[in-house]
């Protein structure tokens, strides 16, 4: 798997008797525990790259590791049913190829990315639908959710299933938001939306614009939602083409978040001369409501 093949051999059974063990990193292997594995009772930190993992991972191996607190898993095997059930785990990280998560029972869990190992295509669509993702019972089984980054396979996932225009309760605790993707469609910008109009706390947000969020400010208008961005610090744009529905993000932030210190934007280095300086010409113009604020435009000419 992307240039990552496994190893074949097994992790040694001795591992599976040291019960004190408090952090494990394992790379290029097979993971599978003896059926007299009772558990690493005191484990805390587990990092797994690059190793094949059983099918029932998620469901038997985790439970018996009910200290672990951080969990990094780095081009391992595919997760068809990935079910998390880790009472004391807080930090989340998967970089694999995904088809399907839910936090069974993740009370403490605050800290979430989910990145893809591969390039996902408009067919993968299809495949996520088949899984009927809630993304109400999802995100409302993370109570502690502070900082979420998402990738394709996890937002293809969500955006499967139907996705309210706000959550029924709150994403109280989640103060960074980070889309690494492009949304080429409306039901992926559709769960982005969502996700902000339900984080009424959201402090940096970082996306990518297309015209598919043009909704979401349309949105404002009829759902009186320009209180959405009342504690935002920081907007970060990446892969700005200088297109109409970017400045309409940037002034409706501008307008509407008092507490706004940074705007990052980082366009396409092919884009010339004129279209740069016809948008920030543009940006210029819009009236702030932070004293504070800043608009930070990284361009680097290859003219």
């Amino acid at each position: 798997m992307n240039g990552y093949p496994y190893l074949d051999c097994d992790v040694s059974s001795s591992l599976f008797a040291a019960r004190e063990l408090v952090s494990l990193k394992l790379q290029g292997c097979t993971l599978k525990a003896p059926s007299w594995f009772v558990g690493f009772s005191k484990l805390t930190r587990l990092v797994l790259n690059n190793v094949y993992l059983p099918s029932d991972f998620f469901t038997h191996f985790l439970p018996k590791c009910p200290l672990l607190e951080q969990s990094r898993l780095l081009h391992c095997d595919q997760f068809v049913n990935t079910e998390i059930l880790a009472p004391s785990l807080k930090l989340l990280s998967i970089q694999s190829t995904l088809y399907r998560i839910c936090f069974k029972y993740a009370p403490l869990l605050s800290v979430v990315s989910i990145l893809d190992a591969d390039e996902f295509s408009d067919y993968r669509f299809t495949t996520f639908q088949q899984y009927d993702p809630d993304m109400v019972a999802l995100f409302t089984s993370l109570p502690e959710l502070r900082q979420l980054t998402i990738g394709t396979g996890f937002l293809l996932f969500l955006a499967a299933g139907q996705v309210p225009y706000k959550l029924p309760t709150h994403l109280h605790h989640l103060k960074v938001l980070k889309i690494h993707l492009l949304l080429y469609r409306w039901p992926e910008a559709r769960v982005l939306v969502c996700l902000i109009m339900s984080s009424p706390n959201l402090q940096t947000l970082s996306i990518q614009v297309t015209d598919s969020l043009d909704k979401l400010l349309k949105a404002k208008d009829q759902h009186g939602s320009g209180c959405c961005f009342q504690c935002l610090e920081e907007l970060k744009i990446w892969g700005s083409r200088g297109m109409q529905v970017e400045l309409d993000l940037i002034r409706f932030v501008l307008a509407t978040a008092p507490l706004l210190c940074k705007i990052h934007i980082e366009p396409r280095s092919e884009l010339n001369c004129d279209v740069v300086l016809k948008f920030l010409m543009q940006l210029s113009r819009y009236e702030r409501v932070s004293e504070r604020a800043e608009i930070i435009y990284l361009w680097k000419y290859e003219g």
